[in-house]
Protein backbone atom coordinates (compact mmCIF):
# COMPACT_ATOMS: atom_id res chain seq x y z
CA UNK A 1 0.00 0.00 0.00
CA UNK A 2 2.75 2.29 0.32
CA UNK A 3 3.39 2.66 -2.77
CA UNK A 4 -0.38 3.48 -3.57
CA UNK A 5 0.37 6.69 -0.98
CA UNK A 6 3.65 7.83 -2.30
CA UNK A 7 1.99 10.50 -3.99
CA UNK A 8 -1.65 12.08 -2.99
CA UNK A 9 -4.51 9.93 -3.53
CA UNK A 10 -7.88 10.25 -2.68
CA UNK A 11 -9.75 7.22 -0.71
CA UNK A 12 -12.18 6.06 -2.69
CA UNK A 13 -8.92 5.67 -5.35
CA UNK A 14 -6.98 3.98 -3.45
CA UNK A 15 -9.95 1.47 -2.40
CA UNK A 16 -10.91 0.71 -5.60
CA UNK A 17 -6.94 0.11 -6.74
CA UNK A 18 -6.78 -2.74 -3.88
CA UNK A 19 -10.01 -4.40 -4.67
CA UNK A 20 -8.67 -4.95 -8.05
CA UNK A 21 -5.45 -6.55 -6.25
CA UNK A 22 -7.30 -8.61 -3.53
CA UNK A 23 -10.55 -10.34 -3.16
CA UNK A 24 -12.44 -8.17 -0.21
CA UNK A 25 -15.75 -6.92 0.50
CA UNK A 26 -15.42 -3.38 -0.44
CA UNK A 27 -17.07 -2.04 2.91
CA UNK A 28 -14.34 -4.24 4.87
CA UNK A 29 -11.84 -2.81 2.72
CA UNK A 30 -13.08 0.56 3.34
CA UNK A 31 -12.89 -0.12 6.98
CA UNK A 32 -9.33 -1.31 7.03
CA UNK A 33 -8.07 1.40 4.69
CA UNK A 34 -9.83 4.42 6.98
CA UNK A 35 -8.32 2.67 10.03
CA UNK A 36 -4.39 2.34 8.44
CA UNK A 37 -4.90 5.90 7.07
CA UNK A 38 -5.81 7.34 10.32
CA UNK A 39 -2.72 4.84 12.72
CA UNK A 40 -0.42 6.29 9.79
CA UNK A 41 -1.56 10.00 10.20
CA UNK A 42 -1.68 10.02 13.92
CA UNK A 43 1.86 8.89 13.97
CA UNK A 44 2.35 11.86 11.47
CA UNK A 45 3.75 9.33 8.31
CA UNK A 46 1.17 10.78 6.18
CA UNK A 47 -0.77 14.23 5.57
CA UNK A 48 -4.29 13.53 4.79
CA UNK A 49 -6.01 16.82 3.31
CA UNK A 50 -9.62 16.77 2.93
CA UNK A 51 -10.59 18.87 -0.13
CA UNK A 52 -14.29 18.55 0.42
CA UNK A 53 -13.05 22.16 2.51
Amino acid sequence: MWDLIRTPIEINKLVDTLLLTYEVEKEICEQHVLSYIEQLSREGLIQVINLGE
